[in-house]
């Protein structure tokens, strides 16, 4: 009887420590590219020395983004999501730490068509 005590409080303490090991985003701050698609870089810092993770990005246009790393450092793992459009409106690690946007960029918005000389509009 008391080894079942036992294991069951050793999976509580690891599932216990588990949960503390997630990183939310810490800058989250109403980024957005609108209806375009973008790049979102990620970097989840103080990572103790992790060398794998996942990052799960979510986006106001209903994209989820779930990625492994695209770069790892001694104390930083950095991710990469590419070709997502809306609003960041959450984004999370499986690891400790601090995770932020390091940087985003929008595509161009469609040019327009040129416009005709003949038509009297097209001044």
């Amino acid at each position: 009887m008391r080894k079942r005590h036992w294991v069951a409080l050793i999976a509580t303490v690891i599932g216990g420590a588990g949960i503390a090991w997630a990183a939310d985003i810490d800058n989250l701050s109403g980024q957005s590219c609108g209806e375009q698609s973008g790049d979102w870089h990620f970097v989840n810092n103080k990572t103790d020395g992790a060398t794998f993770g996942t990052l799960t990005a979510t986006f106001s246009s209903g994209a989820v983004c779930i990625v492994s790393p695209s770069k790892v450092n001694n104390s930083n793992i950095h991710f990469d999501c590419d070709g997502y459009a809306g609003a960041l409106l959450s984004a999370s690690t499986d690891l400790s730490g601090k995770l932020v946007l390091s940087h985003f960029s929008c595509d161009e918005p469609p040019k327009p068509p040129p416009c005709d000389p003949k038509d009297p509009k097209c001044v």
